[in-house]
């Protein structure tokens, strides 16, 4: 997906783990 290049912070990784969530959903 995206390229992270700064730290990332603990709202990004709540929100790539909410996205991933969703996206595992609708292909599954």
């Amino acid at each position: 997906m995206f390229t992270k290049v700064k730290p990332r912070s603990v709202s990004d990784d709540i929100v790539d783990q909410m996205v991933s969530a969703i996206f595992s959903g609708d292909l599954s």
